[in-house]
């Protein structure tokens, strides 16, 4: 499937302060945002673009259903737009499933309801597939609405997972003409109604109609259990995705459930839409640094983390790549507060590690943690490398004093410590963002964004092995395991100048409430 990107900002910028974008509006729908980021008077920004071939992500604010925007060109083709008839177990009126049933599985369609000014209804599945194996399809739109060749159709859905885990959930835009040509817009909703979107360059000269479907699949011999919610969803020309949130949002939700996903080829008409609301919605308006990154941990991106499981996801090569880390289970459970966290208990021994070893001779290490206790007592760390055959350890952002109450980034060779020494004594409960670089000589410690300071320190030993995150791995107990939250994990290859330290903090900053 094709991937979403971030807008770049533009500091620059007036009428553009996103590179590559248009500004065709500016709305009031509440709230106060930053002038010096993004926001002129008068209340909200709304951007199109920017062009490019294969995807871009989009960004938007959490407003009312009352005061959303007007869909931008065009009629909504879905039939019974508002689910009334889906009453006494059926779909709602119009709407149908293909195939109509499927041998060993049961469906059942609850009632409509309303939650933020949302219709929607309930999908409940369960059971074993016993004959065949492929998509579970339903077309929303069996008007079949006219469409020609160059023509962007688009379909808006509202989705949650209430339980279980559907599988391989999909928005399809389909045109028909000598033949059918379908998109599918992969998604993967949380257990909260979030809106995803999808559209389609009508190519085939011959486009007579277009068709909009959700579906999921259900394989042979694989049983499933799971409820999806559905919301009123919206298919017409041109809908893109001028539409906000009924929920604050995390900056990950916004990346992946506003995905809009362009065609093969880019065109002018093809644009995303984003609206930015301050201290309510984390934007890419200033997206952390790339460069020489080659580990990339955030359980708030579900393809980094997907709320469950022991697979935490490098998103240098996610989803579904071959690089990652593996939490230890006990001990470790994921939470949606301040947009996705890792908890870490102690106690129950919880830590995570790459399943592979990472290289680098220069470095830097970037976490973003709150801690849950003391670290007196402890000979831990936040994210550190396992010891190589010598015994030296890379780097640690930790404490390697357990009578003392501090973290600093150090590390080991030669059977001593060399560190920054410049400490930090963590406040329990409270939200950091730490970093550590290594130019070849030189550690340098980074607290929100600012230098700590600098200390000469000759070579270190190269980044060999794998990393550890929640846990030192020194001498193998109890006082090795770190107690908190920790959120981002980013390791590059590269020493980060002050100005790209800076850059990750603005960043993520909002997220944490900092």
């Amino acid at each position: 499937m094709p991937t979403s990107r971030p807008f770049a900002y533009n500091s620059s910028g007036t009428s553009n302060r996103i590179a590559g974008t248009l500004q065709f509006g500016t709305m009031t729908i509440g709230g106060t945002a930053d002038s010096s980021v993004y926001q002129g008077s008068g209340g909200l920004q709304w951007w199109g673009g920017p062009d490019e071939d294969s995807g871009y992500a989009i960004i938007a604010k959490p407003v009312t259903s009352a005061n959303q925007p007007t869909p931008v060109v065009g009629p909504n083709q879905i039939a019974d737009p508002t689910l009334s008839g889906a009453t006494g177990g059926s779909l709602p009126t119009g709407w149908f499933s293909t195939p109509g049933g499927v041998a060993g599985i049961t469906i059942t369609y609850g009632n409509v309801q309303t939650s933020g000014g949302i219709n929607y209804f309930d999908i409940t599945v369960s059971g074993t597939r016993s004959l065949g194996s492929g998509d579970f399809l339903i077309t929303t739109t069996p008007s079949s609405p006219a469409a020609v060749q160059g023509q962007y159709w688009g379909a808006r859905y509202w989705f949650a997972v209430i339980s279980g885990t559907v599988p391989g959930l999909f928005i399809r835009t389909t045109e028909i003409g000598v033949t059918s040509l379908s998109t599918n817009f992969f998604v993967n909703p949380s257990g909260n109604l979030s809106l995803f979107v999808g559209s389609r360059l009508l190519t085939q000269p011959s486009t007579s109609y277009a068709e909009s479907r959700f579906g999921f699949t259900l394989a042979n011999g694989v049983p499933v259990n799971f409820t999806l919610r559905v919301g009123s969803p919206i298919f017409g020309l041109q809908q893109m995705a001028s539409v906000g949130f009924n929920r604050a949002a995390t900056q990950a939700e916004f990346l992946q459930m506003a995905a809009l996903l362009s065609s093969s080829s880019p065109s002018n008409e093809d644009q995303a839409v984003i609206a930015l609301n301050g201290s309510n919605c984390w934007t890419d308006h200033n997206p952390a640094t790339t460069s020489g990154l080659i580990l990339s941990l955030d359980p708030g991106n579900n393809a980094s983390y997907p709320d469950t499981g022991i697979d935490w996801w490098n998103l240098v090569s996610a989803p579904g790549g071959s690089f990652k880390a593996t939490l230890s289970g006990e001990g470790t459970t994921y939470s949606s507060s301040a947009g996705g966290v890792i908890n870490f208990n102690d106690t129950q021994l919880g830590y995570a590690q790459t399943v592979s070893a990472l290289t680098a001779t220069s470095w830097s290490v970037e976490v973003w943690f709150r801690s849950g206790k003391s670290l007196a007592g402890k000979e831990t760390a936040v994210v550190a490398t396992v010891a190589d055959g010598n015994g030296d350890i890379a780097f640690a952002l930790g404490n390697y004093d357990s009578a003392q109450n501090f973290l600093d980034i150090s590390s080991y060779k030669s059977e001593n410590w060399v560190s920054s020494g410049f400490k930090i004594t963590p406040t329990v409960g409270t939200w950091y963002q730490l970093v550590g670089t290594y130019n070849g000589g030189q550690l340098s410690f980074y607290q929100n964004g600012s230098l700590l300071g600098s200390n000469s320190v000759g070579n270190l030993p190269l980044v060999t092995t794998a990393v550890t995150v929640g846990r030192s791995k020194i001498i193998d107990e109890s006082i090795d395991y770190f107690n908190g939250d920790i959120s981002i994990v980013r390791i590059y290859n590269t020493a980060l100048s002050s100005g790209d330290v800076s850059k990750n903090w603005n960043a993520n900053r909002a997220r944490f409430g900092l």
